[in-house]
């Protein structure tokens, strides 16, 4: 690390916080502490990866998104990117550009139709105690 307090360009980290639409405005002090708090999440985050790509047979020096995806997998403080798929756009004519893929998280798909069924048994409940008072 340099001299300075984030390596992170400054102007860019608050240029994606103000794109966040419920954010309309934030100190020099704020966009300091997300930009220190990014460089330690891409840290842990990469060097979680190079330890999982050190110890595999074979050893590699090389960081793959197996790797990523391992990590993720293994550690409960990478859960949360579960489910986020990134996608390399090699054809893009400024270089490589990649993007983040949103896709459904399975077990939150299964918890939606668990509550959708508790709803539904909740429902035929009342509709029983309802009918069961008329008579």
């Amino acid at each position: 690390m340099s001299g300075k307090l984030v390596d992170l360009p400054i102007s860019q980290v608050k240029r994606i916080v103000l794109a966040e639409s419920e954010v309309s405005r934030a100190s020099h002090e704020a966009i300091l502490l997300i930009a220190k708090a990014t460089e330690f999440f891409i840290g842990s985050l990469s060097n979680g990866a190079y330890e999982i790509a050190h110890t595999s047979k074979p050893s590699r020096k090389t960081v793959q998104k197996r790797d990523i995806d391992l990590l993720i997998d293994g550690r409960d403080e990478f859960q949360f990117l579960d489910g986020i798929e990134l996608v390399v756009d090699k054809s893009a004519k400024k270089g490589i550009q990649m993007h983040l893929k949103f896709s459904s998280n399975k077990e939150d798909d299964d918890e939606e139709k668990t509550t959708e069924e508790e709803q539904q048994a909740e429902e035929e409940e009342k509709g029983v105690e309802e009918e069961e008072e008329e008579e």
